[in-house]
């Protein structure tokens, strides 16, 4: 019986062996379980307690029993816990794609604002602009342009006024012009038509007109480079010789350095510096 019951202890410290083996196994699978430390620890503890129980009472077959449920437990439980450690593996890798694509959308949202406050300035530097367009500078050209066009209207008006009645010295018969720049003729103090005149009243207002005009647009332009130079073909179109007479104290007064004057009035060339005759015979012209 003392045979049997040593081979008995053989196999159940055979089962001992094993089992050792396993825990060695399960402490190795431990290491690898970070979130697990402190349970696997209690485990190892109650093993090593289980281990010199069977120490002290290797004939117990209960004991032993207890150890081998034990163990199919604790196998069980870090199955439970690989499963477990998996899904959260799982969960992570989730977690992690969803951070990219939230960290994704940040980006894009961010990119986003930045263009949409960027446009906010830009609209609010346009709106300004505007502002400052409609509410300053507009109504400041308008009253420029208004203050511009009254001294061109003046001095234009006073001009063609003066240069007028030089021509024609008739107290009877005036020219002046009206707001928009038109000759406004008035003879005994009744306003007529531009048709009723003379052909030499017409030719002076005309030429009147003609002269104020270039001289207001030479003040007010100084970066013309022939203000210097006045060319009038057959301006003198129904001038009576008293006419042509006043036409030379008049281009004594307006003070332009070269004026050509194309003319068939022979009178002309008594105030004038310099003469050329043209002639035209057979479709040529000559020079002399």
């Amino acid at each position: 019986q003392l045979r049997e019951e040593l081979e008995l202890l053989r196999k159940k410290e055979n089962e001992i062996d094993l089992v050792r083996v396993k825990i060695k196994q399960l402490e190795t699978k431990k290491e690898e379980l970070n979130n697990k430390q402190k349970e696997i620890l209690v485990i190892l503890v109650s093993i090593n307690e289980i281990q010199a129980k069977l120490i002290t009472f290797r004939q117990k077959q209960e004991e032993l029993s207890i150890i081998s449920e034990i163990y199919l437990r604790l196998k069980k439980e870090l199955d439970e816990i690989q499963v477990f450690l998996n899904k959260l593996d799982m969960e992570k890798n989730g977690f992690e794609i969803t951070k990219k694509h939230i960290e994704d959308i940040i980006l894009r949202l961010d990119e986003e604002i930045k263009n949409k406050l960027m446009a906010r300035d830009k609209k609010e530097q346009i709106n300004q602009m505007q502002f400052w367009l409609t509410e300053k500078f507009v109504p400041m050209m308008d009253t420029m342009e208004k203050n511009i066009l009254y001294s061109v209207h003046s001095e234009f008006n006073s001009l063609f006024e003066r240069w007028f009645s030089v021509l024609i010295e008739n107290n009877v018969l005036q020219m002046s012009l009206d707001e928009e720049y038109s000759p406004k003729i008035i003879q005994n103090g009744y306003d007529i038509d531009f048709e009723y005149l003379s052909g030499g009243e017409k030719t002076a207002g005309a030429l009147a007109y003609r002269l104020a005009l270039n001289q207001v647009i030479n003040n007010f332009n100084t970066g013309i480079k022939t203000k210097d130079l006045l060319i009038l073909d057959e301006p003198t179109d129904g001038f009576s010789s008293e006419q042509l007479e006043r036409l030379k104290t008049l281009m004594e007064e307006i003070k332009i350095p070269q004026i050509i004057i194309v003319s068939h009035e022979a009178q002309i060339e008594s105030f004038v510096d310099q003469i050329i005759r043209f002639e035209k015979h057979n479709h040529q012209t000559r020079v002399y």
